[in-house]
């Protein structure tokens, strides 16, 4: 490629809304590199529900990493997780239990899994159509109980989703995708979720990872728990 080419084709790199003339909107591929590049987490379907995981990297020797939630329960029967910038995050939450809130006050039950992930997708998808904005850059797992069953959701800053039995995202998401993949069942419990989960986690990881840079959570019919530290190190 010539440098006339290459400098017509930087010049769509920081205009949000425009395709360059290779069919590509940078940004969005760029906020989609953010999130390959963040701390893994992964999603199980389980019997009893859907395990949530996660890495949390502790960039100090003495942080405490109780103080960081990577994990969130957003409403009665839904957990999310991410991969990418952590502030993002928080607004993501934001949007989600605002949301929740919405629905509940106009409606007398609970909001369906689907209707969420469809509601904020589409929302993370506007982002990518506006000028003075930026697509949030992270990669979701949405996790719920509805209809009597565990239902998982990936998102990513596109705002493309979908439906899965198990999903990794996040740095080396290639390889847990594959390691999910041969050995996921279908007639897993939630302790199965969880070791798996923890061995997910624990593939291409770096050396000295402790319990406390993990997060595992159980999303079930009753509600989100946490699994304890202590747990998460006998999967270790």
């Amino acid at each position: 490629m010539y440098s006339s080419d290459i400098d017509e084709t930087n010049r769509y790199c920081y205009n949000l809304c425009t395709f360059n003339p290779f069919g590509e909107v940078k940004q969005v591929d760029y906020a989609n590199t953010c999130a390959m590049k963040g701390e893994p987490a992964v999603g199980i379907v389980t019997l009893d529900g859907v395990v949530l995981g996660t890495q949390k990297r502790l960039k100090l020797k003495y942080a405490i990493g109780e103080s960081v939630e990577k994990v969130k329960e957003i409403g009665p029967t839904m957990g999310i997780t991410f991969s990418g910038l952590f502030p993002d995050f928080r607004i993501i939450t934001k949007l989600y239990r605002k949301t929740i809130a919405e629905f509940s006050l106009v409606h007398d039950h609970p909001l369906p899994v689907h209707c969420l992930m469809r509601s904020v997708s589409t929302s993370m998808q506007e982002l990518t159509q506006s000028t003075g904005v930026r697509p949030f850059g992270l990669s979701l797992l949405l996790a719920g109980f509805s209809d009597n069953r565990g239902q998982l959701y990936f998102m990513d800053a596109a705002g493309s989703n979908s439906a899965y039995k198990a999903c990794a995202i996040g740095r080396h998401m290639h390889e847990r995708t594959i390691f999910l993949e041969k050995k996921y069942r279908k007639r897993m419990d939630a302790e199965d979720g969880v070791s798996l989960a923890v061995q997910a986690l624990m593939l291409r990881s770096p050396r000295g990872l402790s319990a406390d840079q993990m997060e595992v959570a159980v999303v079930e019919d009753y509600g989100m728990y946490r699994i304890d530290e202590e747990t998460i190190a006998k999967y270790m």
